[in-house]
């Protein structure tokens, strides 16, 4: 009987370290969750100069076709290899289709 009681906490003790190791690690992401601004928003912050990036992050082709202003292309795909170019000390508004 104590060997079953010993094996049924350590089981509750890995079931509880696991859900720490989750929400340890999802904390982060819900937290970061980037916010949408809306159209007038983004004139809002144009208008008044602020010192704003804005991401293009549809493919190459649409975004030789017509984009935003001061836009550059960072394509969606290429995104996850290649964040780090982008600056840590401006506000990064991303736009697609």
């Amino acid at each position: 009987m104590k060997q079953q009681r010993y094996f049924s906490k350590v089981h509750l003790a890995k079931k509880l370290c696991l859900l720490v190791v989750f929400f340890l690690a999802a904390v982060p992401i819900i937290l970061a969750q980037p916010k949408r601004a809306t159209v007038q928003e983004l004139k809002k912050i144009m208008d008044r100069q602020e010192d704003f990036l804005i991401v293009d992050v549809r493919g190459l082709k649409s975004y030789e076709k017509s984009h935003l202003p001061g836009a550059i292309s960072l394509p969606v795909g290429e995104l996850v290899d290649r964040h780090r170019e982008l600056p840590r000390n401006k506000v990064i508004i991303f736009y697609c289709s």
